[in-house]
């Protein structure tokens, strides 16, 4: 899948959206974003298992951001330990769990055989 391609495919958030990544020793370590929209905000993060300690500084200047919202979504994928825990400090609970299913929707092309073909100009 190309950049573009993924871009095209990302859902687009309704609301005012803002993204930072973080960053340490010259790596992307981590990736926040908040939307906020009317008196909701939600909260998109992934980190590094190595970013711990940013995943806390990065989760609060975050929710800081969404001080406004009268309530904040975040999904927290499983694998996501230090997000989990960061969320639980703030006070964060877990109201129900999701699984995501994939499938392939590859289809291997078949090649047809070529032919040549005049084409004439006027």
């Amino acid at each position: 899948m190309t950049f573009d391609a993924w871009q095209a495919s990302a859902e687009r958030p309704r609301g005012r959206s803002t993204e930072y990544v973080l960053e340490s020793s010259g790596q992307v370590v981590g990736w926040v974003r908040y939307v906020h929209r009317s008196s909701t905000g939600t909260l998109s993060a992934v980190f590094h298992p190595s970013a711990e300690e940013g995943t806390a500084s990065a989760i609060e200047f975050a929710l800081g951001r969404l001080s406004g919202a009268s309530i904040v979504y975040c999904l927290v994928p499983e694998y996501q330990t230090a997000l989990g825990r960061v969320l639980t400090d703030y006070r964060f609970d877990a109201v129900c769990e999701f699984e995501t299913l994939v499938g392939s929707t590859v289809v291997r092309a078949e090649q047809k055989a070529r032919t040549k073909v005049t084409v004439t100009s006027t």
